[in-house]
């Protein structure tokens, strides 16, 4: 996944494994908001607490991207 690039005017520009971990931490972000509205019942989908997985793994990948 790092491996990969953006061409931006004709130039290509790798992407950076801190952007992208960035972006990990912030889904796992999301997902615990999510989780948090399910606990005091304010959930929207029904399956909110299978979610709270999901922040453990996007932050686990984040913190191996970061090199932590």
């Amino acid at each position: 996944m790092t491996d990969q690039s953006l061409a931006i005017d004709g130039k290509i520009v790798p992407f950076s494994p801190y952007y992208i971990a960035f972006a990990f931490f912030r889904l796992a972000v999301i997902f615990e908001g999510i989780v948090s509205r399910a606990a005091v019942g304010n959930q929207v989908l029904g399956d909110a607490d299978d979610m709270a997985r999901f922040s453990t793994i996007f932050a686990r990948y984040g913190l191996t991207l970061a090199g932590a």
